[in-house]
C-alpha cells in the first residue's frame, strides 16, 4: 500500500513538475528525450502543454490527454506523459492509459518512472485486457488487428484479435481471444515439420522346412483305424470260418440241396471277409511305414466310421 501510495503521489504531482520545466526552458529535458527537438517544437510543444493544463483545470480531461499526447510527440519527456496517463484515468478510459504507461516504459525502460508505470498497469488490469507477445525467431512488422504492435506486453480490448509478422522473413498469423481483466502470452513460432515415422516393416516370411525328398509322415491315427478294422476284419472271418465249417458238417450229417446251398452262402461269406482282412492287413503295413511315430503331427485329427455290413476307413485332416 505504501508503494501504491508513492506511486499515487509521484502521477499526481507530475502534473505540476511539468508544467515549471515548459514554462522555464526545455534545455533541462534535452537528457531524457530520445531526439532533440528543435526550437520550433520546444515552442509548440510549450504551447500544447499549456492546452493541455487549461483543459485539465477545467474538467475537461479527454481535451487535455490530447494535448499532453501532442506536446510528448514533439517534444518527449515521461513527466508529459505521466500528465497524459492522469487524463486518461480521469475520462475513465483504462485502455488508453494503460497503452500510455506501456510507452513510457519502452521510451524510458529502467528508470523510477517505468516502474511506476507497471504498478500503474496492474491497477488497471481488472478494467483491461493484456497480450504478452514473445518470438521463437526476427519478427519484423508485428501488427495486432492491423495495427503496430511490438514484442512484449501489449494492451488490447477483449476480444479477439489477429497477430500478424514476419517472422524470419517468413509471413504469420495467429489468432488469439483475451477477456477482461486477462492476460494471455502467446509466442510466435512456425509449425515445425515432423518427418512422418515410417512404419515398422513386415516380419520377414517364415521359410519353408527344407525338402528332403521324403513323403511327409502320416499321422498315427491313420495306422491305429487300419489296424483296428484289420483286427475286427480278422475276428470276423474266424467266426464265419467256423460257421461256414459248421455248415459243412451238417451237409455231410444231412445231403440235402438247403443244406447245400446254405453252405455254398457262408463258404462265399469267409472268402470275401478272408479277401478284406487280407487287405486291411496290407493297408495296414503300408501305413506302417509312412506312420509319424514320434507325434510331430499330433494336431491333425482322424475319423473312423464303420458302415453298417462292411468296415469304412474315412480319415480327415484339418
Amino acid at each position: 500500500m505504501a508503494a501504491r501510495a508513492r506511486s499515487k503521489a509521484l502521477f499526481s504531482t507530475a502534473r505540476v513538475a511539468v508544467a515549471s520545466l515548459a514554462f522555464v526552458t526545455w534545455q533541462g529535458l534535452a537528457f531524457a528525450q530520445p531526439a532533440t527537438p528543435s526550437a520550433r517544437d520546444k515552442t509548440e510543444a510549450t504551447a500544447k502543454f499549456r492546452e493541455g493544463e487549461v483543459a485539465f483545470a477545467r474538467g475537461d480531461y479527454r481535451a487535455a490527454a490530447l494535448a499532453f499526447e501532442s506536446s510528448y510527440r514533439l517534444a518527449s519527456h515521461p513527466n508529459t506523459l505521466v500528465n497524459a496517463i492522469e487524463s486518461w484515468e480521469k475520462v475513465g478510459n483504462a485502455l488508453f492509459a494503460a497503452r500510455q504507461c506501456i510507452r513510457l516504459r519502452k521510451d524510458f525502460p529502467g528508470g523510477r518512472d517505468a516502474e511506476l508505470a507497471l504498478e500503474k498497469i496492474e491497477r488497471l488490469s481488472p478494467r483491461i485486457a493484456q497480450l504478452e507477445i514473445q518470438a521463437s525467431g526476427v519478427a519484423k512488422n508485428l501488427t495486432i488487428d492491423a495495427a503496430p504492435a511490438d514484442v512484449g506486453l501489449n494492451i488490447v480490448e477483449p476480444g479477439e484479435h489477429v497477430v500478424t509478422a514476419e517472422l524470419d522473413g517468413k509471413p504469420i498469423e495467429q489468432k488469439v481471444r483475451v477477456g477482461l481483466g486477462g492476460k494471455l502470452a502467446l509466442k510466435l513460432a512456425h509449425a515445425q515439420a515432423t518427418a512422418s515415422t515410417p512404419p515398422p516393416p513386415p516380419p520377414p516370411p517364415t521359410p519353408a522346412p527344407p525338402d528332403d525328398g521324403l513323403p511327409t509322415p502320416l499321422h498315427l491315427a491313420f495306422f491305429t483305424s487300419a489296424a483296428t478294422l484289420t483286427v475286427a476284419s480278422g475276428a470276423l472271418l474266424v467266426w464265419s470260418g467256423l460257421d461256414a465249417r459248421s455248415a459243412y458238417e451238417d451237409f455231410k450229417a444231412n445231403p440235402t440241396e438247403r443244406a447245400l446251398d446254405d453252405g455254398r452262402s457262408r463258404e462265399t461269406r469267409t472268402n470275401a471277409l478272408i479277401g478284406t482282412t487280407a487287405g486291411l492287413g496290407a493297408v495296414s503295413v503300408a501305413l506302417a511305414v509312412f506312420t509319424d511315430w514320434d507325434g510331430s503331427f499330433a494336431s491333425k485329427s482322424a475319423a473312423l466310421h464303420l458302415a453298417p455290413t462292411f468296415a469304412t476307413l474315412e480319415l480327415a485332416l484339418p
